[in-house]
């Protein structure tokens, strides 16, 4: 949560009171940490 907090100090506390917007941000970003793996190899 700390990284979240540095990374996305306005949204942290809107996300914080949506469960739902917390799961889809987790989501993308797996997402598009995958992309960006499959890109380098």
């Amino acid at each position: 949560m700390d990284r979240a907090a540095l990374i996305f100090p306005a949204s942290t506390t809107t996300l914080a009171q949506t469960p739902a917007s917390v799961f889809t941000t987790v989501v993308v970003v797996a997402l598009a940490t995958v992309s960006t793996a499959r890109r380098h190899v």
